[in-house]
């Protein structure tokens, strides 16, 4: 089972317990960013978790070296979404003129490595080999 594997031979209990534990600690740690960020709508640490979704799975696809876990759909989800955050009329300028190409021209520089790690990340998982059609009980998501 996934518990067994993610924290050892522990009960649902404990499982349940760790979870609890680190959802606290992510929340303190979001907030404490959000305060250093001087950032009360949340505007900046998006933009963060956006950049680090857009980069992070294409070094995890890769150093895994498989396509279990992952899916080429949702590597076109990520490219998109990120392409949606960071292209001139995305959401971000549309809610405040801090986004804005004049006011903000480093948020397009980012952008535009966010989305070039996107594209890696879908071409790493491409790269990989396929994955069984058969995965226990269930078809394999492409």
């Amino acid at each position: 089972m996934e518990r067994q594997a993610i924290w050892g031979p522990v009960s649902v209990w404990q499982a349940l317990g760790q979870v609890i534990i680190q959802i606290l600690l992510m929340v303190t740690v979001v907030n404490l960013f959000r305060i250093f960020m001087h950032d009360p709508l949340m505007f900046k640490w998006f933009i963060f978790t956006n950049v680090v979704m857009a980069v992070a799975p294409g070094y995890y696809w890769k150093q895994r070296g498989t396509r279990v876990g992952a899916s080429r759909g949702l590597a076109i989800v990520i490219l998109l979404g990120t392409i949606n955050s960071f292209i001139p009329n995305n959401m971000w300028a549309l809610a405040s003129p801090v986004f804005s190409f004049k006011n903000n021209p480093w948020f397009y520089l980012v952008g535009i490595m966010a989305i070039a790690f996107a594209v890696r990340g879908l071409l790493i998982y491409n790269r990989l080999a396929l994955k069984p059609k058969q995965l226990g009980k269930h078809h394999s998501v492409w």
